[in-house]
């Protein structure tokens, strides 16, 4: 399962926790950390893929490519 998936599905359930339990149920709470925590991770890793691919792109331009 990806990033994109695992949000999804992070997301739905704690969508039916807050119509069943309400916001400030601790099993919504513990759902919306998670989800905060999914989203932060999936950001940080295309970040770092970004900054791989700035690299590479900036060694080809300058002909250090291997």
């Amino acid at each position: 399962m990806d990033f994109t998936e695992a949000i999804e599905q992070s997301r739905q359930a704690m969508i039916q926790s807050i119509y069943s339990k309400g916001l400030t149920d601790q099993e919504t709470l513990k759902l919306s950390q998670e989800l905060d925590n999914l989203i932060v991770e999936s950001q940080r890793l295309k970040r770092e893929a970004n900054s791989q691919i700035d690299m590479k792109n900036l060694q080809i331009k300058k002909g250090n490519c291997k």
